[in-house]
């Protein structure tokens, strides 16, 4: 071969793998456009996939003395907004809990704005959360009462190396729900005037709390279905992003 053919055939060779490199290369940045593109549009308030309601009891089994003094108990999150710049993802989240827990007569509210950048999270650790799984309590294992209320709806995520890398910002307001306890609310009025800054026994006005950077965090949506399509378009987003599983 003469020196001008065999700088010709390496310049074709060149230019091939440029042309691979490029369609590669726009491919992969078209498919994590696409990907993102679908998770903005399918979390908009008008596709009703951006919500999770659970009710600890379900309202058709509430007794006698809970419909008596408007015991309601229910936890609800919204994710109001989903955006991203690059692979920096951004959830606002409001989160609303009414008479939950020990807590009876409190309305609780908090707005969270969670930010964090895909390459940052266990690719191994993106699935769904088993919610009927037992927890660990001072009396023992237990579960979550009507746990398949809510079974197969929240996403889990854990950052590389468990190093804190997931921010949030938040607000979050109290007041007294509708339960009517039999003592007309003395209790937590006396509680409230020894405790002034306890807001659970005090209503409180909206105030920011105190930034944190978190390992992990917890995303529900409307139904299973789309919890897992969800799921399955994070991790793949995850993997264009450069995430990787963690260590060990």
């Amino acid at each position: 071969m003469t020196h001008c053919a065999l700088r010709h055939t390496l310049r074709q060779t060149l230019l091939l793998a440029m042309v691979v490199f490029v369609k590669s290369s726009t491919g992969h940045a078209q498919s994590l456009d696409e990907t993102f593109n679908w998770m903005v549009n399918t979390l908009e308030p008008s596709e009703h996939n951006n919500r999770v309601f659970h009710r600890p009891t379900p309202h058709s089994q509430y007794p006698p003395d809970w419909i008596k003094t408007d015991l309601d108990p229910y936890h609800e999150e919204t994710i109001t907004k989903f955006s991203h710049v690059g692979c920096r993802v951004r959830f606002e989240i409001d989160i609303d809990d009414n008479d939950m827990g020990f807590l009876l007569g409190k309305h609780f509210v908090m707005h969270a704005i969670d930010t964090f950048d895909l390459k940052d999270i266990d690719l191994n650790s993106i699935r769904i959360e088993n919610s009927c799984a037992p927890f660990e309590t001072i009396t023992g294992p237990a579960t979550v009462w009507n746990c398949d209320d809510e079974q197969g709806k929240f996403l889990t995520l854990r950052t590389f190396n468990a190093e804190p890398k997931i921010h949030e910002e938040s607000t979050g307001s109290s007041w007294k729900s509708g339960y009517r306890p039999k003592d007309g609310g003395k209790l937590k009025d006396e509680l409230c005037k020894a405790q002034p800054d306890n807001g659970a026994y005090c209503d409180q006005p909206e105030r920011k709390n105190q930034p944190r950077d978190m390992t992990s965090i917890q995303i529900g949506f409307s139904t299973p279905d789309y919890a897992r399509r969800f799921v399955k378009a994070l991790k793949h987003a995850a993997a264009l992003c450069g995430a990787r599983q963690s260590t060990f």
